[in-house]
């Protein structure tokens, strides 16, 4: 009787789901496919051929769970403090708040009111003590002294 031949390269791959976890949780973490294979021992190829689902749910999955903990975190809830930060960070995030750069204030231009308005806004700068068409001027600083000439 002739002897069955020998079958040829590596046994095919057997999911399990301990490396279906493993995935799961690197994918989460942000870890690179190149490296998951590493860890599994297989080729990249086959990493994504057997857990696309885990590849392409995973970070989405892990991105939800930190936002409802943060949110939480922002409101409030389960007996907590709301906290500023996660609401700062929520709200600059999600709701793309920024914070507005310091704008330099236009000159005002007095001449340019009516004059009712001047008026008005004479009696107001006297009753807080500003006196209109006064300018504070800055003395100048104090010249540096010359270092002594050699």
């Amino acid at each position: 009787m002739p002897k069955a031949k020998a079958k040829r390269g590596r046994p095919a791959y057997a999911v399990n789901d301990r490396d279906r976890g493993m995935v799961e949780a690197h994918i989460a973490c942000g870890t690179p496919e190149p490296e998951i294979a590493r860890v599994l021992r297989i080729d990249p190829k086959t990493l994504r051929k057997y857990y696309a689902h885990e590849i392409a749910t995973s970070r989405s999955s892990a991105n939800a769970a930190v936002a409802g903990s943060l949110f939480k975190m922002a409101l409030g809830k389960d007996g907590q403090k709301p906290n500023v930060i996660a609401c700062i960070f929520w709200l600059k995030t999600r709701a793309r708040w920024r914070e507005l750069d310091e704008q330099p204030t236009p000159e005002f231009d007095y001449a340019r009111l009516s004059p009712e308005r001047r008026r008005m806004l004479k009696e107001l700068l006297v009753e807080a003590q500003i006196h209109p068409g006064e300018r504070k001027t800055e003395e100048p600083a104090p010249a540096a002294a010359e270092p002594p000439s050699v």
